[in-house]
C-alpha cells in the first residue's frame, strides 16, 4: 500500500506524531507562509497610520453578543491575540518541512490547531478551489485532532509501520 503524503497518530502521553511527505509539505508551507504574511502586512490608512491586511475583527469572532462590548474587547486584547497568533504561525511554519516523524507536544498541538483554523477562514468563501483548500486544511486539523484523542485516523493505514 502506498504511503499517505500526510499521517497523524497518537504517540502516547498526549503527543501526536505526524509525517509530512515532500509534496504535502510543499503545498502546506505556502499556505502557512501566506497566513503569516497577511498577519504582518499592513495597508496605508492615512496620516502615518497603517491598518492590518487581516483586521482583528476578521480574525477574532465577537466575544460578546453586544457588538460594542466585542469591539471594546478587541481594542483591549486584539494586538496581544494577534501577536500570539503570529508567534504560533512562525512555529508551525518552521515545522512545515518534509519529515518522516515530527512529534507535536501540547504547545505544538495548540499552535497547529489555531494556525490551521485561521488559514481555513481565509479560504471558506470564493472559488471552488478556495473552498477545496479550506476543506483540505480542515482535514489536516481533523487528522491531528483524532490522533490527539488517541483515535486511529481512517485514512492512515494501521498496517503501515511507518505511519
Amino acid at each position: 500500500m502506498p504511503r499517505s503524503p500526510f499521517s497523524a497518530r497518537s504517540a502516547g502521553g498526549g503527543l501526536v506524531e505526524i509525517r509530512l511527505a515532500d509534496e504535502f509539505a510543499a503545498r502546506l508551507q505556502p499556505e502557512v507562509a501566506d497566513l503569516l504574511r497577511a498577519l504582518r502586512d499592513t495597508r496605508p490608512r492615512g496620516a502615518f497610520r497603517r491598518r492590518p491586511v487581516l483586521a482583528n475583527e476578521r480574525l477574532f469572532p465577537d466575544a460578546y453578543a453586544d457588538k460594542t462590548q466585542s469591539a471594546a474587547f478587541r481594542r483591549r486584547h486584539g494586538d496581544a491575540m494577534r501577536a500570539r497568533l503570529i508567534d504560533a504561525t512562525r512555529r508551525v511554519l518552521a515545522q512545515c518541512a518534509p519529515v518522516d516523524r515530527l512529534v507535536l507536544d501540547e504547545q505544538a498541538l495548540r499552535d497547529w490547531f489555531i494556525v490551521l483554523a485561521h488559514a481555513r477562514t481565509r479560504h471558506h468563501r470564493g472559488s471552488r478551489r478556495q473552498v477545496r483548500l479550506a476543506a483540505w486544511l480542515r482535514a489536516i486539523q481533523e487528522h491531528i485532532a483524532l490522533a490527539a484523542e488517541g483515535t486511529q485516523c481512517p485514512t492512515c493505514s494501521p498496517t503501515d509501520p511507518d505511519v
